[in-house]
């Protein structure tokens, strides 16, 4: 970087004015000279004195030389005389303002005059403070410590902060001692827990999970505590606390102010930007509200407004102010800083425009730091919205640059990184975006992978594509990052999981040769990413055993664990059924398998299930009763596997078939068939005998009905169908009842007794209030047929049949009169109701 020129003050010498700066060589690119032009003023300055060439690396320092020398000659830089004296004003106001400028400039030759002031200071002391402490001469520290344990906040606070940056370590361990105890319990436990160094992300969460038990009126203190104690950790947390605290409550606004003052004195880029942004979106929906407060200068109660608009708005100037003067005193820290304020916006900070009031036309440091060069913009100073000039400036100009300080941007462009993956604008996007195509290509080169990850989830395509090209372009498929890989494939971003894939491809002739990399692959926690990379391992595991070993230990330390999220563990599911059942099988012994059934993920229970398949020694182990519960399992695997113990057991069911007759009754279909077929074809009607012939048709299921009644029918012999009948009628599905009907007609024993036994099943069926026609035609039939087999069963025929005609329809009564003068026919002795006549030449 090219250092700005510098201004020297003589007020003794004949030469007064000195002013250093610095210039490219001509003719030497990449070389620079110092230039110094002296004079007795400004306007008269001579040719001076070039030193010179220097390369960009050496400039700073031989620049630095050169002002040192200028010193030597008590030159000054110019105003430090005016600004010195201006520490001695009567109105506090000018010294305050004086203190402040000549922090800025860090001077050390204001040391003095400024600890000199320090002891008679009234109201300008916290800006002597501050000053000391921005100048950094450790020379300060004993007349900075004893305001360290002011109770006043103000004073204490910059106190605090300079000794900070004067680097006094002694000091602020002290203080830390002090305000340690006065941090509420539960934070002060938590922060004991944990180590306050630990930068790493997440660290903070401890006392961030606490926080909430902290009385309201004492969270704005606890955060201003954290804050003062400066730690990594209490820092995180700050920031991660700070968007959920109202800044209308007096108990809250003292102290996030107090926060937001001490990030500007610490140059803390990333709290000062949440802490401008939060306050600019807060002003848009408060006013401020009024309370009675107690002053820390004179301890009166005083009525006022907490962040009202004028408070509001001052600290908004406040905040450019700040940026700007970082821009001219400390030009290598505003950029970072102007990143970290433009970060926090988002589309939420949009109003609905309004002529020429653009969306974010009431975004204040976002248009000072991206439009303040320009003049496109016009400033509404009372309310600190800008509006568009005219019509014609909605188009960004393409020829000019509209940011202030732009050079200080291209100075450090690294900042741009930072939009390019943090911000949520895309107009901030579209701003970075073209800087770093048209100026600073280079430093995407130079980026971290840190760095390009975010800008895959960026709000605008063109960064997610740069990102996504700049990653690309480092990937060598012949010697990969698999490093890199291994991290894009655990990243929440779709698009870097889908360029992890494409690199796993290209690159799987070699990581495919390392047994770390495959397993680490195969088992990712992406089970879309574990098959694509069990797929291209394949040939490798079919032919290296000790590969398969690994990996199938590693996938039963996974099927031990919970499932992190349905259908997490089906990849690893396939992998170990397609190419490692043989080297699972020899590393469980039965007892495991069957505790991995039981208590496992539903994956766990399926690859069980399919090598318990392989264990007929699991019929000793789990008996008839364990086989019986497994039978009925949720997971098919299982089921399937259960099925062929069972049918490797079947001798076993000969002596106890129980267990059988309930898998019968399974809420499984699978589990019902094999049991079916144990029951028809293994054991048979010897073993299950009557009763349990009795039972299957006692079920209320389809299926189990019909393989009861083939059975039945195939032992019909076996059975007293007077006997059977009743039960099958009592029988609430009417599939049970047709069958009782079958078992009459074509079962029952010849001769009047059977009939009669059986007489109320015919007249309930034929007296059925809602009968089945074919039915009722079924049994007049068969009571016809059997009443003209002889004249016994003549008369239980006639009988049911001739009551069954006063009553039916005249159908029914039709056919049921037709069956009784068929058998009146065959037998005239039959005792009925009615009769046969012939003197009207037909039936009577």
């Amino acid at each position: 970087m090219i250092p700005e020129p510098v201004r020297l003050h003589n007020p003794t010498g004949p030469d007064r004015v000195a002013v250093v700066s610095a210039a490219e060589a001509w003719g030497t690119p990449g070389s620079f000279h110092v230039l110094v032009a002296r004079g007795p003023r400004a306007g008269k300055l001579g040719m001076g004195t070039t030193y010179g060439p220097f390369t960009v690396e050496e400039l700073a320092d031989r620049f630095a030389e050169v002002v040192a020398a200028l010193g030597l000659e008590l030159f000054a830089e110019a105003g430090r005389s005016l600004l010195i004296d201006a520490l001695l004003d009567a109105r506090p106001q000018v010294r305050a303002r004086a203190a402040a400028r000549l922090g800025w400039r860090r001077d050390r030759g204001a040391v003095g005059p400024l600890i000199a002031a320090l002891a008679s200071a009234e109201g300008e002391t916290c800006a002597l403070l501050d000053a000391l402490g921005a100048i950094g001469d450790p020379v300060a520290i004993p007349a900075v410590r004893p305001f360290a344990g002011r109770k006043l906040l103000s004073r204490r606070r910059s106190a605090v902060e300079a000794l900070r940056l004067l680097g006094d370590l002694e000091g602020l361990a002290e203080h830390a001692d002090r305000i340690r105890a006065t941090l509420p319990e539960p934070l002060l436990t938590a922060l004991d827990a944990i180590d306050p160094d630990d930068p790493r992300p997440g660290a903070e969460d401890a006392i961030v999970s606490v926080f909430p038990s902290v009385e309201d009126q004492y969270r704005g203190l606890a955060l201003d505590t954290l804050y003062e104690l400066g730690t990594p950790v209490a820092v995180a947390a700050i920031r991660a606390v700070l968007p959920g605290l109202r800044f209308d409550r007096v108990y809250h606004w003292r102290y996030l102010k107090s926060i937001y003052k001490r990030s500007m004195l610490r140059h803390d880029a990333v709290t000062f930007g949440l802490l401008s942004h939060a306050i600019e979106a807060r002003g848009r929906q408060t006013k401020g509200v009024a309370a009675s407060v107690k002053s820390g200068l004179d301890g009166g109660v005083h009525h006022t407004r907490i962040f009202a608009r004028p408070t509001q708005r001052y600290l908004r100037r406040l905040a450019w102010r700040y940026l700007r003067n970082l821009a001219r005193h400390r030009p290598d820290r505003y950029a970072a800083a102007a990143a970290e304020a433009l970060v926090p916006y988002g589309p939420e900070d949009a109003r609905e425009p309004s002529g020429l009031y653009g969306a974010f036309a009431d975004c204040y440091l976002l248009n000072r730091i991206l439009h303040n060069q320009g003049d496109r913009l016009v400033l509404d100073h009372s309310r600190l919205s800008f509006r568009w000039r005219d019509a014609d400036s909605f188009r960004a100009p393409a020829d000019r640059r509209e940011e202030a300080f732009p050079d200080r941007w291209d100075a450090h462009p690294r900042a741009y990184l930072r939009l390019l993956g943090s911000s949520r604008l895309p107009s901030v996007h579209a701003f970075a975006l073209r800087a770093v195509e048209e100026r600073h290509r280079d430093i995407l080169g130079d980026a971290s992978v840190e760095e390009l990850l975010p800008m895959l989830r960026a709000p605008h395509e063109p960064t997610v594509r740069l990102g996504l090209d700049e990653l690309r372009r480092r990937f060598d498929p012949e010697h990969p990052d698999l490093l890199l890989v291994d991290r894009l494939i655990a990243d929440q971003i779709p698009e870097a999981r889908e360029l992890a894939r494409s690199w796993l491809r290209e690159s799987s002739p070699l990581w495919t040769r390392d047994a770390e990399w495959v397993v680490l692959f195969t088992t990712s926690g992406d089970p879309d990413l574990s098959m694509l990379a069990a797929g291209l391992a394949a040939d490798r595991l079919k032919s290296d055993p000790g590969l398969r070993r690994i990996l199938s230990a590693r996938l039963l330390d996974l099927f031990r664990q919970p499932e992190a999220q349905p259908g997490s563990l089906d990849a690893y599911l396939l992998i170990a059924r397609d190419a490692l059942l043989d080297d699972l099988d020899e590393q469980l012994d039965l007892d495991t398998l069957i505790h991995l059934i039981l208590t496992g993920p539903p994956q766990a229970q399926a690859l069980g299930g399919d090598l318990l398949a392989r264990r007929p020694e699991a019929v000793e182990k789990l008996g008839l009763e364990g086989l019986s519960q497994l039978a009925n399992h949720e997971i098919a695997a299982v089921r399937a596997a259960t099925h062929a113990l069972l049918r490797l057991a079947v001798d076993r069911f000969r002596d106890d078939p129980g267990p059988l007759l309930m898998l019968v009754e399974s809420d499984w279909p699978d589990t019902r068939v094999v049991a079916f077929g144990l029951l028809r074809d293994g054991l048979g009607p010897d073993v299950l005998g009557p009763p349990g012939l009795m039972g299957l048709l006692d079920s209320n299921r389809v299926d189990v009905q019909d393989v009861a009644r083939v059975l039945v029918l195939r032992h019909v012999d076996r059975f007293d169908p007077v006997e059977l009948v009743p039960r099958l009628v009592e029988h609430p599905h009417p599939n049970m009842r047709r069958f009782a009907l079958d078992l009459v007609i074509d079962h029952l024993p010849d001769g009047a007794e059977a009939l009669d036994r059986l007489s109320w099943f015919f007249r309930a069926a034929l007296f059925d209030l809602r009968p089945e026609r074919p039915v009722k035609r079924r049994i007049i039939n068969f009571l016809r047929d059997r009443g003209l087999r002889d004249p016994f069963q003549a008369r239980v025929a006639a009988e049911l049949l001739g009551d069954f005609a006063r009553s039916a329809t005249r159908s029914d009564a039709d056919r049921a009169l037709h069956a009784v003068v068929s058998i009146l026919i065959a037998h005239p002795d039959t005792p009925s109701d009615v009769s046969i006549g012939h003197s009207a030449g037909g039936v009577a």
